[in-house]
């Protein structure tokens, strides 16, 4: 499957994305909701279907940055809660199914759509970083590049000329130094993106101990 999928790279691009993020959240939510509604089974292995599920989703959804351009994020409460509220939706409407009647008629329809307003949270809620890697190309830049950061420098140049004016006021100074820092760590920040070493050296040493 992976190689398939890096082999076709426009299956994991542009619209093809959302549903990517449809597809794991309905696997993970199925098996959330279908685990908990078997609750003798984990119940004879000694086991919390509440921990096993967290323990293969987690597991699930590094397996997933192999292939996939996102990855849900796991780690953010809301997930979870979602997934509780489609499974206590889901046990309401096991129930009434169980005492048939026109109330059931009514009611499973109805807890249906909550549960599917349910799914919209949680399919709307912030994914992993991971996805940031599909928006990024393989070249390290393109003509667009140097010509924005000509064009960056020619404006910083005057802001921080205003901000050692002689005669500047205190605002003006204030104000052409916040600008003119802002846009040349923006220049700097670009410059640093298409040079040849690799980002993770730059924050090494604050990792020492």
């Amino acid at each position: 499957f992976a190689l398939i999928m890096r082999a076709n790279p426009h299956l994991l691009t542009g619209l093809n994305k959302y549903w990517i993020r449809f597809f794991c959240l309905a696997v993970y939510s199925t098996m959330y909701v279908r685990d908990h509604s078997r609750p003798q089974l984990y119940k004879a292995m000694q086991i919390s279907p509440t921990d096993y599920d967290k323990k293969v989703l987690r597991i699930t959804n590094e397996i997933t940055k192999q292939v996939f351009p996102i990855t849900l994020n796991l780690d953010d409460p809301r997930f979870y809660e979602c997934m509780n509220q489609m499974l206590a939706l889901f046990q309401k409407m096991d129930v009434y199914k169980a005492r048939g009647g026109l109330l059931a008629k009514v009611m499973v329809p109805l807890l249906g759509v909550r549960a599917g307003l349910v799914f919209a949270r949680a399919y709307f809620l912030p994914v992993h970083l991971q996805y940031m890697h599909s928006y990024f190309t393989k070249r390290a830049m393109n003509p667009l590049l140097p010509i924005s950061i000509l064009l960056a420098c020619l404006v910083a140049l005057p802001l921080w000329q205003h901000a050692f004016a002689a005669n500047a006021s205190a605002y003006q100074i204030a104000s052409s130094t916040i600008l003119a820092t802002l846009l040349s760590l923006a220049i700097l920040e670009h410059i640093m993106m298409v040079l040849p070493f690799s980002t993770d050296g730059l924050w090494k040493w604050g990792l020492r101990s």
